[in-house]
């Protein structure tokens, strides 16, 4: 498969996951959460991090940016390339997801719900509109 269809194809992909959490994130927004939904929240989070990290890496390897491993690596480059702002807040999300990822949900969910709802989640329709005026 070429390039260009990888990364349309992993776009696609994020977009549902997005999608997924926005259904969270608006839940959120209106009452506090069970238990499960919160964890729910936050499996949608770790699928919508994971898919951000590739349709960047795609689309970057697309434009010829290849051989990024590392998400800091992949963040800079986006940033560079105009796919994300803020890119230290992106650097923050990563930190803050591998820490959550670590503890196995020993941490505080509360607080790490509170940034998804409240910063993360606008960090990806950021993403996903700048993608989305790239491929038109």
């Amino acid at each position: 498969m070429d390039e260009g269809t990888n990364w349309k194809r992993s776009f696609k992909d994020y977009k549902q996951a997005l999608a997924n959490l926005k259904d969270h994130v608006e839940l959120a927004g209106s009452r506090k959460l069970t238990t499960h939904e919160r964890q729910g929240a936050i499996q949608h989070f770790d699928t919508t991090i994971t898919l951000a990290h590739d349709v960047m890496t795609d689309y970057l390897a697309n434009q010829g940016i290849i051989g990024i491993n590392e998400s800091g690596e992949t963040v800079h480059y986006a940033f560079d390339n105009n796919l994300i702002e803020d890119k230290q807040v992106w650097i923050d999300m990563i930190n803050e997801h591998k820490l959550a990822t670590e503890a196995n949900g020993e941490n505080n969910d509360d607080d790490f719900l509170d940034s998804i709802v409240n910063t993360y989640y606008s960090l990806f329709t950021v993403l996903a509109e700048r993608i989305d005026e790239l491929e038109k």
